[in-house]
């Protein structure tokens, strides 16, 4: 037998009601949903948590389980919650498991990764709000309504920020900011963009919007 996995049914049992049948145990927790990105509670270069079960280090992902027979929490790997078949139970109250709950684990960490990214931006943007004089505050509030409202703000808001970020010294490169290109007025804004300008949105462009407008610099329309 695997190490990790006597390790995990040994503390499986030990934080457990039933501390001899294994089957029996892992009947007792659940997961409700809750996820902790560990990448967003600490430091790049900090230790990352280990997973209460196996014991396997420098987790980014831990799902909470919990005991509905004592109310012990165990903080752990999404492996250790396929290995024990523990089931999530979801907003509906349903009981999931096998494959259905393989997929909702994964649709949580992509939505965990969704919303850390969308709250990076605010941070940034409240970080630039509070460093700024009234003017530019009124313009920076309107970005984040943008940015709460739509996850996206517009070609020349993003100009605006990036121009602030600089002057004030403030880290934005690595900021997952959406830009919406959809509204004639958002087109047009680009269109009329100078090459220099254009080129200092271009890093927070999509895929499909980098081709569409970097063909029209190449042709001289920017």
């Amino acid at each position: 037998m695997n190490s990790w996995i006597q390790k995990a049914k040994t503390n499986l049992l030990k934080f457990s009601e039933e501390k001899i049948n294994l089957n029996l145990a892992r009947m007792e927790w659940n997961f409700q949903g809750e996820v902790i990105d560990n990448y967003e509670d600490l430091s790049y270069d900090e230790e990352k948590p280990s997973c209460d079960l196996c014991e396997h280090e420098n987790l980014r992902w831990q799902f909470s389980i919990k005991n509905i027979k004592n109310r012990n929490e165990l903080l752990v790997g999404s492996t250790c919650i396929k290995q024990f078949d523990i089931n999530y139970i979801d907003v509906e109250g349903k009981s999931v498991g096998g494959k259905e709950r393989d997929l909702q684990l994964e649709s949580l960490v992509r939505k965990s990764i969704s919303n850390s990214k969308h709250e990076n931006v605010l941070q940034a943007l409240r970080k630039l709000w509070k460093s700024e004089i009234l003017k530019n505050r009124g313009i920076i509030e309107i970005g984040a309504k943008q940015w709460k409202e739509k996850k996206s703000i517009s070609p020349k808001m993003m100009l605006f920020l990036i121009w602030r970020f600089k002057e004030k010294k403030i880290s934005y490169l690595t900021l997952k900011f959406n830009i919406s290109i959809r509204t004639n007025e958002q087109k047009l804004q680009v269109l009329n963009f100078k090459k220099w300008q254009y080129l200092e949105i271009e890093p927070f462009l999509n895929n499909n919007q980098k081709k569409k407008y970097t063909n029209y610099l190449n042709k001289g329309k920017l």
